[in-house]
């Protein structure tokens, strides 16, 4: 059983601003030196990008509600790169 989990972090920048960063499956998956597996990894990149992207088009910058450190109108969509 492969079992890599994927590190996710939500902060808030030096500008006020609220981030999500995440570990990059590839590049975790890769890390086990074998074709077959670094694939899936580049998969699941794909499949994160997707679901970051549906999110950011659902809920855009008003995910945000007031009340939360940041401004509505800062955030910002989080781009995973393409292999």
């Amino acid at each position: 059983m492969l079992y890599a989990p994927l590190r996710t972090l939500i902060y808030t920048d030096s500008a006020d601003r609220t981030r999500l960063a995440v570990d990059q499956p590839s590049m975790m998956y890769a890390s086990f030196a074998d074709p077959v597996i670094t694939e899936v990894g580049l998969d699941r990149d794909r499949q994160l990008a997707e679901l970051l992207d549906a999110l950011w088009r659902r809920g855009g910058p008003g995910m945000l509600q007031r009340g939360q450190r940041g401004n509505a109108g800062e955030a910002e969509p989080v781009a995973v790169p393409s292999p």
